[in-house]
This record gives structure tokens, C-alpha cells and sequence, in this order.
């Protein structure tokens, strides 16, 4: 998990997670970790919060921070507009 201070993620990104665990479609995921482009595939099973830093967890058991996505399938996660929830 990362020090970097946690910037939550669009409202419209955060729906469209919650449909992608709900539907539990398999999903191709590009995330940074410490500056370098990653890759995981899986199912969301879980969007939670820690200490105000939200995360999902898919069914592999991997967790990624909410603010480290870059893309899930076709959806770009790189827009700034943000929202609590």
C-alpha cells in the first residue's frame, strides 16, 4: 500500500465499480504501483474504506487503492473531478 496521500476518485468512476462487483464480471485492471504500470484481472468482490483511503479487493485477494487505477476494461480512471461517498 502507498504513503502517497489519498485522492478519492470520481463519483461516476466509483458507480461504475460498484456495477462491475454487483454484475461480478471479470475485469482487465491498469494500476500504478510506486510510479510503474501494472496489470491484475479478476472479479471485484469489495470496495471499502480504511482510514479514509478507499480500496478494492478482487477475488484473487489482491487489494489496490481506488486512487492508483489508471483503467478497468474500457473506463479511464485518470479524470480528476472527485467526490466523497
Amino acid at each position: 500500500m502507498s504513503d502517497k496521500v489519498y485522492k478519492p476518485i470520481a463519483c461516476q468512476l466509483y458507480d461504475q465499480l460498484e456495477i462491475l462487483s454487483m454484475r461480478g464480471e471479470e475485469c482487465t485492471i491498469q494500476y500504478l504501483n510506486q510510479g510503474e504500470s501494472k496489470t491484475a484481472s479478476g472479479k471485484i468482490v469489495d470496495l471499502f474504506p480504511i482510514s479514509s483511503v478507499e480500496y478494492l479487493k478482487l477475488d484473487s485477494g489482491k487489494t489496490l487503492r481506488l486512487d492508483m487505477l489508471v483503467k478497468i476494461n474500457d473506463i479511464d480512471f485518470s479524470c480528476d473531478s472527485a467526490c466523497s461517498h
